[in-house]
């Protein structure tokens, strides 16, 4: 089983917008949890869902919560990108996106 690694980093995808993307660096773990550093600088500490081998064949977690359509980060996808090509902004960085759209 495919288990987290303190200092890689992974992404996931929302479940309603398959280009957003959230972003996590692990910075530390134990058995049980791990410690999340957001691409934002957040840091999370998020349990290992018990169940996420059968489900997804490697350690999960969902550092946003738990409800419907909830995003889950799991071990599988590691990323190599520094860009985040989430559409989440700040509500000025989103004024001035969409102020830069009607430009073009």
């Amino acid at each position: 089983m495919k288990k987290f690694e303190v200092g890689k980093r992974y992404g996931m995808n929302s479940p309603c917008d398959q280009d957003c993307w959230w972003y996590y660096t692990v910075i530390n773990r134990t058995k049980s949890t791990v410690t999340l550093k957001s691409d934002r600088g957040e840091i999370k500490k998020c349990r290992i869902m018990r169940d996420s081998e059968k489900i997804y064949g490697c350690e999960a977690c969902r550092p946003t919560g738990t409800y419907s359509m909830c995003p889950t980060l799991t071990a599988e996808k590691k990323c190599h990108r520094m860009q985040s090509p989430c559409t989440t902004y700040s509500a000025s960085q989103n004024q001035k996106r969409v102020e830069k759209e009607k430009l073009l």
